[in-house]
């Protein structure tokens, strides 16, 4: 059976205000957000961006931008974060960023990358996601395998295999993208239904897409794995190579 996969975003303060209302309107289901990095620094639209993602009704999950190059260091971080999330209904497992790796050594990337993980999940209680790109996601051991995988990868159909990992989890396809409610660029993700902790959404309600200039009914689908026909079907569509700026589209 096919697993559900869901459109997302993840953001920071970079992107500055966010209308998360438009954002869900312009068919994304899950926003990953910021919330710290290092022992000391909390994104500053953390906070925000929390209370106005859950008040539009989007799936949240937060992840920490991880520094450390030793063991200790890592499970001070944990705790740091650990405290950001206190309180807060999350959605989604919390993600270890885990990107800076390229002055480290493969036993440092091991011990520190485990340590934060493992504290984090003695923590939370919540089994954690790994964030990283193709290179660094390959200088992972075996031991990172019980940890599901947010792979960041551009320019192609679907992520690269990575050894010790069955699949990825999360997909961060692009970070280029241009969402309803966002000024500028923004990171866009396909995530998986297993990084949904809680109900899965009413999918027998249709969402609604509008379309916009270049849209076509390929590209669309693609958008929201579905397929062209199941849009035709489902919005009575006579010629799939003909649709129109402001058309409104039902999507499953």
């Amino acid at each position: 059976m096919t697993e559900t996969i869901y459109s997302g975003i993840d953001v920071s303060n970079w992107q500055g205000t966010i209308d998360f209302n438009k954002v869900k309107n312009d068919g994304i289901w899950v926003v990953y957000m910021k919330a710290s990095e290092g022992t000391s620094y909390t994104d500053a639209r953390f906070e925000e961006n929390y209370r106005n993602a859950k008040a539009a009704g989007l799936f949240v999950g937060a992840y920490h931008y991880m520094t450390a190059s030793n063991a200790a260091l890592a499970r001070r971080q944990a705790e740091f974060f650990s405290k950001k999330l206190a309180g807060k209904s999350m959605d989604c497992p919390p993600a270890m960023d885990y990107e800076n790796l390229d002055a480290l050594t493969d036993t440092q990337i091991h011990e520190s990358g485990l340590a934060f993980l493992e504290r984090l999940q003695s923590l939370t209680g919540v089994t954690p996601v790994i964030y990283t790109n193709l290179s660094n996601a390959r200088r992972l051991s075996s031991r990172f395998s019980k940890y599901p995988l947010w792979q960041a990868q551009y320019g192609v159909s679907s992520p690269s295999s990575v050894p010790y990992f069955d699949t990825w989890a999360g997909w961060q396809y692009s970070n280029t993208g241009r969402v309803g409610g966002i000024s500028g660029n923004v990171d866009l993700d396909r995530f998986k239904a297993r990084l949904i902790l809680k109900q899965t959404p009413p999918l027998s309600e249709p969402q609604i897409y509008t379309v916009k200039a270049g849209d076509t009914l390929t590209a669309i689908a693609r958008r929201f794995s579905t397929t062209v026909s199941e849009l035709v079907r489902l919005n009575h569509i006579k010629n799939p190579d003909l649709i129109y700026v402001g058309q409104k589209l039902k999507i499953r």
